[in-house]
C-alpha cells in the first residue's frame, strides 16, 4: 500500500538538481556530440543519398544566403533538377524562393531559376519541385536561399539530358555551414 505523507513536506518531490540533470540528459539525446563534429561535406551528402522520407537530408545553420551544392564529377547536360522538400511542421515554406545555380567550377555560378514563392513538398504529396533546364551544361549544381534562414531539403536529384539517370546520387556535396541538427549521412554505395 502506498505511504501518504501527512502535512507539508520539507523537500520537494523532485529537486532542482534532478531537474537540471534531466535537462542536460535531454540536450544530449536531442543534440548528440557527434552532430557538433559533423563536417559540412558529410551533412551535405544527406541531400543526394537516395533517401526520400519527407525529413531533412541536410541542414545548415541560420545564416544569410545559405547554400548546398553537388559536384557531378564532370560537366553534363542537365535536363532537370528535382527537389524534395522537408514535409514536417510547416518548415517547407522556408524554401519557397529557392534559387538554382549552375557552374563549371565550384566557386563561379550563374542563376538559372528562382522559385515563385509557392510551397512545394514531394514525399508527402508526390509532387516534388521539378526545375526544367533544357540541357544546360554544368559540373556543379548549387541551391541557395536568397534570405537569412536555415536551409534544408529532403533530397536533390539531377537528371542528365536524354536519360532517366539521377547523376547526383552519391556524388560529393557541400553546404555553407552545419547546424545543431546536422548528423552527416552514411555514404551510399
Amino acid at each position: 500500500a502506498p505511504v501518504l505523507a501527512e502535512g507539508p513536506s520539507e523537500s520537494p518531490a523532485i529537486s532542482r538538481a534532478q531537474v537540471e540533470a534531466d535537462w542536460l540528459n535531454q540536450a544530449k539525446l536531442r543534440f548528440p556530440a557527434e552532430a557538433e563534429q559533423t563536417s559540412a561535406a558529410a551533412d551535405a551528402m544527406g541531400g543526394c543519398d537516395g533517401v526520400i522520407d519527407g525529413k531533412w537530408g541536410f541542414h545548415t545553420a541560420n545564416e544569410k544566403d545559405p547554400w548546398w551544392q553537388v559536384d557531378l564529377g564532370e560537366s553534363a547536360r542537365i535536363d532537370r533538377v528535382v527537389l524534395y522538400n522537408r514535409c514536417d511542421d510547416g518548415m517547407a515554406v522556408r524554401n519557397s524562393q529557392i534559387l538554382v545555380l549552375l557552374g563549371e567550377t565550384a566557386n563561379r555560378f550563374e542563376q538559372v531559376y528562382q522559385h515563385n514563392g509557392q510551397v512545394f513538398y514531394g514525399h508527402s504529396d508526390g509532387k516534388p519541385l521539378v526545375v526544367s533546364l533544357g540541357g544546360k551544361q554544368a559540373r556543379y549544381v548549387r541551391l541557395q536561399l536568397p534570405t537569412t534562414s536555415y536551409f534544408h531539403l529532403d533530397e536533390v536529384q539531377v537528371f542528365e539530358a536524354g536519360t532517366d539517370k539521377n547523376i547526383a546520387l552519391s556524388k560529393p556535396a557541400l553546404q555553407s555551414s552545419t547546424s545543431q541538427w546536422s548528423t552527416g549521412s552514411p555514404q551510399v554505395t
